[in-house]
């Protein structure tokens, strides 16, 4: 897929180049150009930042290997680029990005199942 071209969408906020090839979700292109300091960070962005820290996944207990869905909401909704974005743009861009990007889809289904049951 090429990704070059220009996109305007909610997730990147603007119209920009997009150079990275990252891919879509459900035809939204969530590619950026690198960040430079100064430049504000996409929903992709700021989640694919915090799904790389280790206290967002589950380390011991039956959901061990999982992805912490809980923790990877928190870290975007407090993110300090997370206020450029309307509370729906945020609810969505999570929603897109955990159906996509899940590693552990099985684990996930498991977790919400006991909380569900609750």
């Amino acid at each position: 897929m090429n990704n070059k071209g220009k996109t305007n969408d909610w997730i990147n906020r603007s119209t920009q180049d997009n150079v990275t090839g990252i891919g879509s979700v459900e035809g939204r292109n969530l590619g950026t150009q690198a960040n430079k300091k100064g430049v504000e960070m996409t929903i992709f962005e700021i989640l694919q930042e915090a799904i790389q820290k280790a206290e967002n996944w589950f380390d011991k207990g039956p959901f061990a290997g999982g992805v912490n869905w809980n923790y990877m909401d928190a870290d975007l909704w407090t993110h300090p680029d997370a206020g450029n974005f309307t509370d729906q743009q945020l609810f969505d861009g999570f929603e897109e990005f955990a159906r996509a990007h899940d590693p552990r889809p099985d684990i996930t289904d498991k977790w919400r199942a006991a909380i569900n049951s609750i």
